[in-house]
């Protein structure tokens, strides 16, 4: 397979490291390959995860065609979420997009800002809520009935992806609810008691 154009790396030429290419599609910033046993690989432009997988360099690209993750299912109360932002599996969880995850809980999401600048954003459900700042893989988590107040360990800090903020989801455990992970069928649940 063979490029031309203007490519990341400013040159045409084979791509490499793939094979068994059945079906290519070149977009403007990015491209997509399947191959013969229904794979699909991206490379280019990944501002929003286009190439389907989180860029590979500080700059947003994926210079190497990686293979595309199968996109994830989250199923809040039995009912499948439908939301313009997805979640999106890292090296260590999952990451939702912590506004659509929210309305379909009912919990309250709120970023606490002074002058402009993120200082902390906090999730209520009932009667707990969690506190977590910008960068930090440790949240505080507030029982009102109680009276207690406990510091848990993320497995990292909130994300943006495709322009949406995103929690791990042991934050949603961090508020009481049940949530499953199958990372062999892409499949997230989370359940309420209500």
């Amino acid at each position: 397979m063979y490029s031309y154009g203007r490519t990341v790396t400013g040159k045409e030429g084979r791509v490499k490291h793939l094979s068994g290419i059945t079906d290519i599609s070149a977009g403007y910033h990015h491209s997509l390959a399947l191959s013969s046993n229904g794979t699909v690989w991206g490379w280019g432009g990944d501002k929003y995860q286009e190439a389907g997988a989180p860029a590979t360099s500080s700059g947003g690209m994926v210079y190497q065609p990686v293979q595309a993750k199968l996109g994830i299912d989250v199923y809040i109360n039995n009912e499948l979420l439908q939301s313009t932002y997805s979640a999106v599996q890292t090296q260590y969880t999952v990451q939702l997009p912590v506004r659509a995850v929210s309305e379909a809980i009912g919990a309250a999401f709120e970023r606490n800002q002074v002058n402009g600048i993120v200082k902390a954003y906090s999730l209520q459900y009932e009667d707990r809520t969690v506190t977590i700042r910008p960068n930090e893989t440790e949240a505080t988590v507030k029982s009102t009935s109680s009276s207690t107040t406990q510091s848990i360990s993320l497995p990292e800090p909130i994300g943006n992806y495709s322009g949406a903020t995103t929690v791990p989801f042991e934050v949603f455990e961090a508020l009481g609810l049940t949530v499953k992970w199958d990372e062999e069928t892409s499949k997230l649940t989370i359940q309420s008691d209500t």
